[in-house]
């Protein structure tokens, strides 16, 4: 799955039903996670999430913000999740 984010200013929440980015699995909080970009840094922040967000194996506690990039592990309860910044144009 993809979505569309304006990169150089982002805020985007990962959850299950009603969030930014919708991942239908049971691991996944309905608020779970929260994606921020300021164009230059990406940081996730776990949202209470009871399952636990991790970047590289290291948990990233509720209210704690983890600098991210596009190599980075990261994992939303035992879902391995990928991004990548992909310019509109470079889409078919």
């Amino acid at each position: 799955r993809w979505c569309f984010v304006n990169m150089r200013k982002a805020s985007v929440v990962i959850g299950r039903g009603e969030a930014d980015i919708n991942i239908p699995h049971p691991v996944i909080s309905r608020k779970h996670a929260r994606l921020e970009s300021d164009g230059h840094q990406t940081t996730i922040s776990d949202l209470g999430s009871s399952s636990g967000t991790y970047v590289n194996g290291t948990p990233c506690l509720e209210g704690e913000v983890m600098y991210i990039d596009t190599e980075d592990e990261l994992v939303l309860g035992d879902l391995p999740v990928r991004f990548s910044f992909i310019s509109r144009e470079a889409m078919p």
